[in-house]
């Protein structure tokens, strides 16, 4: 047996131990039906050439957590083709579609109806809706059969993916078409989490594990602690927040998601007709009173209008306690404000994510569709490295932090030889969106890196029925633009903001003003015809659907 089958043939049993464990677990998120027939020593392995493995894309700048052109970016395709050399036997490319003139058309589409050459498409997790050349999948995508069915090589190629379709069964409907597979799930979403970030002397000074402090009613009781009901004296010691992290607490607590980029409208989590509701008709308010007012009454809060951004936290003088959201992005700012191993953000705070806040995919196209054209040569192969990268430590490790080739690093070890320490320049959580394989590497120090916890979160993370819809097909995306995202609604939209916002802060600022519940919520409806404006946006979003 050659040494390129030798490899491969090591591949074949990791396969092997992946769909037996597969079919032996009690686990409800690994259960399969049907296993396949899986590689022996004697199987005919000639599809496994050392012939290179090509990836299109059309922009490598929406995988995750975008990167700027200084971050050289590049230098991790290289890593990742020497390391697929390495252990599996042949090398990769990354290839740039662009086809299409003026964005008129789908670049992937066009390129593979030239019957060029690919063997995997990476597509964007966001695109301009007036410009479709980065479009790449619905009906039409499918009718055309750009794509392979992927159904007769996942359970011996990839059980990964199989997997996948078991922790995030809600994408299923978008990729299983007719029983066919058109795409697999490799990444993890983009949601909302709440998070928490508190000095660590602060809790060294209490006693007080951060990770106990996992909810609102959690939260109230150590500030209760702390200052037994009276303001604290100084605006470093209260929880800073953010209004619209508060609302946003109260929406999900209600059952209900927001429609982004309009905080005044919501749906309910259940409605699969995606039924508008203005916010003043629902409980939200009241949740927000139940959840909030206890904070608000004993001056446990500074804020902010709209969404928080954090301030540089290395100095001194920073917030005692932060209430935000976390997603990876997060944790690529605050590694920005990183002086050094022991001069950083993450030395003089603890992080935790909040157990009873619900997370939401609440943006589109955050769940990224990987295929194989259908003039690939080598879908075996193409589906084997799709494994390897989903899976493999040392992959995981440049998908997480980046490379280290020549004089280019994204990052360095600490004095320990072990913990990375990511240097100004680099790509962390660059690829998450498309493979959610995250590196078990310590990572300052070990004790800030949440990840892996948010990983897990995404497992239960809501697919509100909105997106889903529009995240089917790419041109929903276009008449999303054309009829809901119009400056006549947000006009209307953001006056209705605008008051809510205002008077949310009052309360906040002064719990004994005279607005109430029903007064908030007669204001947002007077803040323009409510009516009105609930016909135009509901008539909007059906026609969305026409």
């Amino acid at each position: 047996m050659s040494k390129l089958h030798k490899s491969i043939f090591m591949v074949w049993i990791f396969v092997l131990l992946m769909t037996s464990c597969q079919s032996q677990s009690t686990d409800p998120l690994i259960t399969s039906d049907t296993l396949q027939e899986v590689a022996t020593p004697d199987e005919n392995l000639s599809f496994m050439t050392d012939t290179t493995l090509e990836i299109l894309y059309t922009n490598d700048r929406c995988w995750g957590v975008r990167y700027e052109n200084d971050d050289n970016a590049m230098i991790n395709y290289v890593s990742l083709s020497n390391l697929c050399k390495e252990k599996l036997g042949f090398p990769i490319k990354f290839k740039l579609v662009s086809s299409a003139p003026a964005g008129k058309s789908s670049d992937i589409a066009l390129h593979i109806q030239s019957g060029l050459s690919g063997d995997l498409i990476f597509p964007v997790n966001t695109f301009t809706t007036q410009d479709k050349s980065d479009f790449h999948w619905g009906q039409e995508y499918i009718r055309q059969g750009l794509y392979m069915d992927l159904s007769p090589y996942l359970e011996r190629f990839c059980p990964e993916a199989i997997l996948n379709f078991e922790r995030y069964p809600q994408i299923k409907d978008n990729l299983i078409i007719d029983g066919k597979i058109y795409a697999i799930y490799a990444g993890v979403p983009l949601m909302k989490t709440a998070f928490l970030k508190v000095k660590n002397d602060l809790l060294r000074e209490t006693g007080v594990d951060i990770n106990s402090i996992n909810s609102v009613d959690a939260l109230y009781e150590f500030m209760d602690g702390l200052y037994h009901g009276n303001e604290p004296d100084s605006s470093f010691r209260k929880i800073f927040v953010a209004i619209d992290t508060l609302l946003d607490y109260a929406v999900t607590s209600s059952g209900y998601y927001r429609f982004f980029g309009y905080p005044d409208i919501v749906f309910d989590i259940n409605d699969e007709s995606c039924t508008p509701r203005l916010i003043e008709d629902t409980s939200v308010i009241d949740t927000f009173y139940e959840l909030f007012y206890k904070f608000i009454k004993n001056g446990y809060f500074t804020v902010e209008s709209g969404e928080s951004n954090f301030s540089d936290d290395t100095d001194e003088s920073g917030q005692d306690i932060t209430l935000s959201f976390w997603n990876p992005d997060t944790t690529k700012y605050l590694v920005g404000n990183t002086i050094d191993e022991k001069n950083n953000v993450f030395q003089k705070y603890s992080f935790a994510l909040m157990n009873d806040f619900t997370p939401v995919a609440h943006l589109f196209n955050t769940f990224i569709h990987i295929m194989v054209p259908v003039t690939s040569t080598q879908p075996e192969k193409a589906l084997i490295f799709m494994q390897w990268l989903m899976t493999d430590k040392d992959a995981a490790d440049i998908l997480t932090f980046g490379s280290q080739l020549l004089n280019m690093n994204h990052y360095r070890f600490a004095e320990d030889g072990q913990t990375i320490i990511p240097e100004k320049r680099n790509t962390i959580y660059a690829f998450y969106n498309l493979v959610g394989n995250f590196s078990e590497k310590p990572f300052l120090y070990g004790k800030h890196d949440i990840i892996h916890e948010y990983k897990e979160r995404s497992y239960q993370v809501i697919y509100p029925h909105l997106i889903k819809k529009i995240d089917s097909d790419n041109e929903l995306h276009a008449k999303f633009a054309d009829t809901v995202n119009t400056a006549s609604i947000r006009a209307q939209s953001d006056k209705r903001r605008s008051y809510l916002e205002k008077a949310l802060g009052e309360i906040i600022q002064n719990p004994y003003t005279d607005r109430n519940i029903n007064r908030i919520k007669n204001g947002i409806a007077d803040a323009v015809n409510a009516e009105e404006f609930k016909e135009m946006i509901t008539e909007a979003i059906y026609k969305v659907f026409d």
